[in-house]
């Protein structure tokens, strides 16, 4: 599958070949430059999974209350609140 593919597949999808990847390189059963190979191609998907992740997050918005009762708008993080 090319890269071209890879970014028209649904994100559940390319996580599901992430996946299979990894379960692949679990098995201990390829030689070494299969292993390289199949390490580096989970790690262009997920790039590419993360970079979805990160456009998602960015599009979404969390509103909050403040000490007035208002609502607020404030760009939606995936970190840790302090």
């Amino acid at each position: 599958m090319t890269k071209d593919n890879q970014d028209s597949l649904p994100y559940q999808e390319m996580l599901a070949i992430l996946e299979n990847k990894i379960n692949s390189l679990a098995k201990n059963d390829l030689t070494l430059e299969e292993s390289l190979k199949i390490y580096e191609e989970a790690t262009e998907i997920f790039v590419r999974c993360d970079k979805r992740l990160k456009e998602a997050e960015a599009k979404l918005t969390r509103i909050k209350e403040d000490a007035d009762g208002r609502l607020l708008k404030e760009p939606f993080s995936l970190e840790a609140e302090e």
